[in-house]
């Protein structure tokens, strides 16, 4: 129980790192210094959830193929967690974006 309530800190932290350099240079009014454009409207009505759904993708498949041992019982965990948040955002993803 206790690894599962720290891993699902550790993809909730992941998934607010990505989004505040975002939020931050919205409020200043530009954007991040070296930051990429987001992706356009059109592709996307959350542009910020999209990029947490590739970074959450990426690192799961990271974890599947590349981690070199089980971390500790740490690595079937944030799979898990990671899979519980991607469901999350895929249905955030359908939410129409309100201004």
């Amino acid at each position: 129980m206790r690894n599962k309530a720290v891993t699902l800190v550790v993809v909730t932290v992941l998934m607010f790192t990505l989004a505040v350099p975002s939020l931050m240079a919205q409020a200043m009014g530009g954007a991040p210094a070296g930051a990429q454009k987001p992706m356009a409207s059109a592709k996307s009505p959350h542009p910020q959830i999209a990029k947490a759904i590739k970074h959450l993708e990426e690192t799961k498949e990271f974890l599947l193929h590349d981690a070199s041992n089980d971390l500790e019982g740490h690595k079937h965990a944030a799979i898990e967690n990671i899979d519980e948040a991607l469901k999350h955002l895929h249905e955030a993803m359908k939410v129409e974006h309100k201004k």
